[in-house]
């Protein structure tokens, strides 16, 4: 069976990724790369007022203290995850050419039993329909209050906690 997976491969979904490697196997891995923010702020222009002029003393204030004495107990006691992808079966893809010709024919070519997709952008009908068993969405928001990226975190800051995945 060919089991495609769609995924920006963010530190909180590779967990999963390899799990459904490990268990079921996958035949393709689709990582999905959005465009970074800006790094310099100042870039942008100066309105009256602005959020990013908040963020980037909130930045400062947050760099300063990492690149203290603090940041190596941080690094002690929360160390970076070593998980990786699976690289010799990953193909790359932006956010903005899955639901295009050249996402659609990539998946085509991947030709799919099932299609997993977990972190993707709103898909069309049609790159549901490739994979011939079905396609599922693993989604840890409860739609519709909570869409989008980070909808585990967004519950939690607004104590909603039985609107937790």
């Amino acid at each position: 069976m060919n089991v495609v997976f769609l995924s920006t491969c963010d530190s909180d979904l590779l967990p999963l990724i390899l799990e459904v490697e490990r268990r079921v196997g996958l035949s393709r891995l689709i990582e999905i790369s959005y465009p970074q923010p800006p790094s310099d702020v100042e870039a942008l222009p100066k309105p009256v007022w602005h959020p990013w002029r908040y963020l980037k003393k909130a930045r400062s204030y947050l760099s300063n203290w990492l690149n203290g004495a603090d940041r190596q107990l941080m690094r002690d006691a929360f160390p970076e995850p070593e998980i990786q992808p699976l690289p010799e079966k990953t193909l790359q893809l932006r956010y903005d050419q899955v639901n295009a010709p050249v996402g659609i024919a990539l998946l085509r070519e991947c030709e799919p039993d099932l299609l997993l997709t977990a972190g993707a952008p709103l898909l069309r009908p049609e790159v549901f329909s490739i994979a011939t068993l079905g396609a599922v969405n693993i989604h840890f928001g409860c739609a519709p209050d909570y869409r989008g990226l980070n909808t585990t975190f967004w519950p939690l800051y607004f104590r909603d906690f039985d609107k937790v995945g």
